[in-house]
């Protein structure tokens, strides 16, 4: 059975992440934390991209991303 995965999805507010890592995505000039890379749930690593907004937020202030987060997001 396959997975039903929107790769265009952030993987925690799940809006559009607005990817385009085929051409030159912002996702190349951005510094995505690795404490960030590991909330992403097992299901969805290296198949979805985690959005700028939500990589602002992280950056602004972790602890309130994760708690915000907490069990919206099944891993």
């Amino acid at each position: 059975m396959r997975e039903n995965i929107n790769e265009m999805a952030c993987p925690f507010c799940l809006k559009d992440n607005q990817c385009d890592v085929a051409n030159s995505c912002w996702c190349k000039v951005v510094d995505i934390p690795a404490q960030l890379l590991q909330l992403v749930p097992t299901s969805l690593k290296n198949k979805t991209c985690i959005c700028n907004a939500c990589v602002i937020s992280f950056n602004h202030d972790p602890v309130l991303f994760v708690k915000n987060r907490e069990g919206l997001v099944a891993s």
